[in-house]
């Protein structure tokens, strides 16, 4: 029975995976080809390169620095900017877990158990580090675009830089939220 078990979680989890992987493909591709096409006809590999490495730097800043950098600790607010909306399309996303539901039921992406929820939270910090990364690339091409008075480069890149990093950064704050007020209210 054992077996049967372990082999039906990791059928379900094959199936998250892959259900989670399609927003992460359309997101990617909405939000990585215009950039690929701005830096592909504005700047040379050399400058790109060094653009790359300083968008790492926040990414070697200690998760304690992460966890006391919070933009919007409100979680109402949170809800009036369109953050629940946003969720629905995203991976782990009301949308997919509703589709994983209705295959399996009895599908949770949160046991209760004390190392499935420092699984999440680890994963918030992951995903936010990679957000940040982005981010600041992003931002640095932006600069560059306004530099360059490519103003119509610029409005799409912040629009994307928008939907893309800061909700996501912003959703793992969010998430994060939710998980501490859960622990607290056991």
């Amino acid at each position: 029975m054992e077996t049967r078990s372990k082999e039906t979680k990791v059928k379900v989890q094959r199936v998250v995976d892959i259900y989670n992987m399609v927003p992460n493909l359309i997101w990617s591709i909405i939000a990585l080809v215009p950039l690929v096409i701005f830096c592909y006809q504005m700047l040379n590999l050399k400058s790109i390169l060094i653009i790359v490495i300083v968008s790492y730097i926040p990414a070697l800043l200690p998760t304690s620095m992460y966890s006391r950098i919070t933009f919007i600790d409100n979680p109402k607010l949170l809800n009036r900017i369109g953050l629940n909306f946003f969720n629905k399309f995203t991976q782990n996303g009301t949308f997919i877990n509703h589709l994983i539901r209705k295959k399996y039921p009895d599908y949770k992406v949160i046991s209760i158990k004390r190392n499935s929820i420092n699984k999440i939270i680890n994963q918030t910090y992951m995903l936010e580090r990679f957000h940040v990364i982005l981010f600041t690339f992003f931002t640095i091409i932006i600069v560059y675009a306004l530099m360059k008075a490519q103003w119509f480069w610029a409005f799409i890149l912040i629009f994307i830089n928008v939907i893309y990093n800061i909700y996501p950064i912003l959703l793992q704050h969010a998430i994060r939220m939710r998980l501490a007020f859960r622990s607290k209210t056991r």
